[in-house]
């Protein structure tokens, strides 16, 4: 069962948006201007990869609001909206604006421009330079980095690592030691090093997390690529709109990546081979990640590998690389970098076998880094015996992880474009299978 509340009460039509301020305050911060008539579109972006969310507004004004203010693209942009009936999880966040573009004169006294806008935290984050040490924990050395050097507001969720590093920061920015501290972590209790975190900001919050927690979450909504009408039918005839089922309905669907056999086994997917080179000691090591044998050490989306058991390449094919490792640079901090490299690579590979974009309607309680299930029909004829019932694709349809949305905001909707990703299939490949 999904967890996505059901929505439908208190909403006539699928999208809606209620606009609580689109607010610009000027670069003093003494005077603040209300936005909401005068933008065309608002889009905000969020991605699994990216450690804060951007987005741009579109402004159509006859006010010259870029002289008068004057807008020099370094203005605080304050936005508050939320889906009705969910107002338990509002959007409200400041961000900075960082650059006027596409400016353009409708007439002689109208003029249409667009804001490039930033996370107040990645402009915090471009200012810093560090020069620290740090040691601990690696999940430890992100909260504790992003609470000294970055935070503003947003708490940060962490899944806990079971890793411990060491490291000099060469005048790295703060989340460019975060980016190395998460790269580092490692997934507890496991029989073999699981390095697969990443660090990111929702629409919610900033995060921490583990693909290995991340895929084992719960479905938080189906969505279903057909023809359904979205209608719910009355007793006396009649039909009304079914609100859930309009919010559930895919309205376009992109293929962005998948069956790249070259591709992907350039990245790493399939199998990385790194050599750790040991100049102190003159010693060489060899760790190997291969996609056949070690796909079941990990937990993934759903049971089955996309790809054929016997992939034709051997084990050691693919990916080829090495580094220098020192392990004796540190007491009691072992250099497993040539280790986790390895994995990290084909684990984080893995998530690009497989990519879909889908353009739905926009609701505030979702956010990159949930489970969706994505139901989509085989593109076939339906046999008479079948009596008309929809059949869904055995491998493509099934789990999907979030990785990046875009929201589009008007005065009136709320649309978002979400790139999802798989990394496994619901279904044992069949090459018997009758078509």
């Amino acid at each position: 069962m999904d967890n996505a509340k059901v929505l439908g009460d208190g909403i006539s039509t699928a999208g809606e948006i209620a606009l609580k301020s689109v607010t610009l305050y000027d670069g003093q911060r003494n005077r603040k201007y209300n936005l909401d008539s005068i933008f065309l579109e608002l889009d905000l972006y969020e991605d699994l990869y990216s450690p804060c969310l951007t987005g741009t507004i579109t402004i159509v004004e006859s006010l010259n609001l870029i002289s008068g203010i004057p807008i020099l693209g370094e203005e605080l942009l304050e936005i508050e909206f939320c889906t009705p009936t969910l107002d338990a999880s509002p959007f409200k966040k400041q961000f900075y604006v960082t650059k006027i573009e596409n400016r353009n004169h409708r007439g002689d006294k109208t003029q249409m421009y667009v804001l490039h806008f930033m996370a107040v935290e990645g402009i915090t984050d471009l200012n810093k330079k560090l020069s620290k040490a740090y040691s601990g924990n690696a999940s430890d050395i992100v909260k504790r980095i992003y609470e000294t050097e970055l935070k503003q507001s947003d708490d940060l969720e962490v899944d806990i690592s079971n890793s411990n590093i060491k490291f000099v920061s060469p005048y790295w920015s703060p989340f460019q030691c975060i980016n190395f501290a998460t790269s580092r972590c490692l997934f507890p209790h496991t029989s073999i090093n699981i390095p697969n975190y990443l660090f990111y900001q929702t629409n919610k919050k900033f995060k921490l997390k583990s693909l290995t927690n991340l895929f084992s979450q719960d479905i938080f909504m189906t969505y279903f690529f057909d023809k359904n009408p979205a209608r719910i039918h009355q007793k006396d005839g009649t039909s009304v709109r079914n609100i859930q089922r309009e919010y559930q309905t895919i309205k376009e669907l992109y293929y962005t990546s998948s069956q790249d056999y070259i591709n992907q086994n350039m990245r790493g997917t399939f199998s990385h081979k790194v050599f750790g080179i040991n100049l102190f000691r003159k010693q060489i090591s060899k760790n190997l990640y291969n996609y056949s044998t070690d796909f079941n050490k990990t937990l993934h989306l759903d049971k089955f590998p996309l790809q054929s058991p016997n992939l034709p390449l051997s084990k050691e094919n693919g990916l080829i690389e090495s580094r220098i490792v020192s392990p004796q640079k540190f007491d009691g901090f072992g250099d497993k970098s040539d280790d986790i490299v390895s994995k990290r690579v084909s684990l984080l590979s893995q998530l690009e076998m497989y990519k879909l974009d889908l353009v739905v309607w926009g609701r505030t309680d979702i956010e990159v880094g949930m489970v969706i299930n994505f139901v989509m029909n085989e593109f076939k004829e339906v046999e008479k015996d079948e009596q008309n019932i929809s059949k869904y694709d055995p491998y493509y349809s099934g789990k999907y992880l979030i990785t990046a949305i875009q929201h589009r905001i008007t005065q009136s909707r709320h649309q978002m474009t979400m790139q999802i990703v798989k990394d496994s299939s619901p279904n044992q490949i069949d090459f018997n299978r009758s078509i």
